[in-house]
């Protein structure tokens, strides 16, 4: 059976699941569950997100895999439609600061 690598981040979304002896079959469900939960919050943010550095993101990719976890995945945004929304405008801020870096230098 393949083994599944596990980076920082799965290690600590398989810790806050309480899956932190996975076997690799669930490991590479929730490997995938953070991967749409990347391409989710993405989408509203609008670029890549550092979850390093933005921890409120990463515990919104957290909740996002809890929910999918529990088959709930429908019920997120409802759930958490305040933070997504405060993403989105936190992304929306960035891209107007880069733009106007941008047309300040030409």
């Amino acid at each position: 059976m393949e083994e599944t690598n596990r980076d920082e981040l799965t290690e600590l979304i398989l810790n806050e699941l309480d899956l932190i002896h996975a076997d690799s079959d669930m490991t590479k469900k929730i490997v995938r569950m953070i991967g749409s939960g990347k391409a989710y919050l993405e989408d509203k943010f609008g670029a890549p997100i550092d979850y390093d550095t933005d921890k409120q993101a990463l515990e919104l990719l957290i909740s996002y895999c809890r929910y999918a976890r529990s088959s709930a995945i429908e019920q997120f945004p409802h759930d958490f439609s305040g933070e997504i929304t405060a993403l989105a405008i936190r992304g929306a801020m960035k891209s107007s600061a880069i733009q106007e870096g941008k047309n300040s230098e030409t």
